[in-house]
């Protein structure tokens, strides 16, 4: 498809200047993600805290690796079987 307009460039590149996106992650958001997940927070919890929605938590730390396993919850699992 070729676009005749000559001014498509132009209006595009405005579109992703600096604050066109008010929600953009920033890297202080995405630390604060990891250490919220690592600390066994649920991702609703994060999303409550980071002022999200649950899905662009879910989102995001998918995109960055980051789990959001019930990792306490598997650790008291593994101590369970221990002792039993």
């Amino acid at each position: 498809m070729i676009r005749s307009d000559r001014n498509w460039s132009a209006r595009t590149t405005m579109q992703f200047r600096k604050g066109a996106y008010p929600n953009a992650w920033a890297v202080a958001d995405v630390r604060r993600l990891r250490e919220l997940a690592g600390q066994g927070i649920s991702p609703g919890q994060a999303a409550k805290l980071l002022r999200r929605s649950e899905s662009a938590v879910r989102n995001k730390a998918c995109q960055h690796g980051i789990s959001f396993q019930r990792q306490v919850q598997l650790g008291l699992r593994r101590e369970a079987a221990r002792v039993s």
